[in-house]
Formats: structure tokens, sequence, C-alpha cells
């Protein structure tokens, strides 16, 4: 018989958060301009439909269909809209150990491209009022999350 213990995992593994502080399913037009913004949370945002962009002293970023992005918190940056916009997005923080958020200091909005189905999945998990797609809502926000990491 053999038990084989983790012991890197045994010290992360209840160490790990990702508290949402917002969320929504988002469609906006011309009027989604906001200059200047620099916050203490993390953005995620799960492109729909239309276009948007993210500005920063590192660039611009294209918002597009079938991506999704993280902003990091504590960069100033601008978020833009020519015409239509739709996104699934959540405000959220990360922490481990210390407190300090995972992705604070990358100072730039990081993306890749997502599956349709799975997107769909998640705003299905996100809308329904099941404890367990709940829970199933957060293993992916989780899934998601490590992609950047």
């Amino acid at each position: 018989m053999d038990n084989a213990k983790y012991d890197l995992f045994g010290k992360i593994i209840n160490n790990i958060n990702i508290n949402i502080l917002e969320h929504g399913y988002f469609k906006g037009d011309e009027n989604w301009r906001y200059y200047g913004i620099c916050s203490p949370f993390n953005r995620i945002y799960f492109m729909v439909a239309g276009e948007g962009r993210v500005e920063t002293q590192n660039g611009t970023v294209i918002l597009e269909p079938g991506k999704m992005y993280i902003i990091p918190p504590n960069i100033k940056f601008n978020i833009v809209c020519d015409n239509y916009i739709e996104k699934f997005y959540m405000h959220f923080s990360t922490g481990l150990f210390s407190g300090n958020d995972v992705f604070d200091g990358i100072g730039r909005c990081i993306y890749t491209e997502i599956d349709e189905s799975w997107l769909k999945e998640l705003i299905n998990c996100a809308k329904s009022s099941s404890f367990a797609d709940i829970v199933k809502c957060k293993a992916m926000l989780f899934e998601a999350v490590s992609v950047f990491l």
C-alpha cells in the first residue's frame, strides 16, 4: 500500500482565493468610454460580440469576440467602445498567502482565445439558480485564471 502526499499542493490549495466583487452581462455602445481608471482589483472580460479597446501606457489591446482579457489591478487604463460591445465580465481579486494579488505588477492587459461553447457554459452556469452550477462557474473561473499563470 502507498499513500503519497504532495507538500506544495497541501501548502497552496487552501490559500488560493478568488473573490468576485462585481459581475454582469454587459451590452454597450459608443457611450462606454472611461478614462484614467486605476482599480485595486482585476477585471476579466469574456468577449461575446462587438469590439472595444483597452489603452495603457504599454499599448492598446483590441477587445474581440472569442477572447478573454484580464486587466490587472493598479494599472492606469482607458476602456473605449466606438460602436457596440457585448461581454460577460467579472471584477475580482485573487489572493495567495500574504494577500497579494497574483496579477498585481503585470502592468498590461493580457488575453487569450476561448472556446465559444465553454463561454456559453460559463454564462449559463452564472445565470443559474442551482448551487451546483454556481460552484461549477467558480471552478470555471479558476480554470480561466489559471491559463494566465
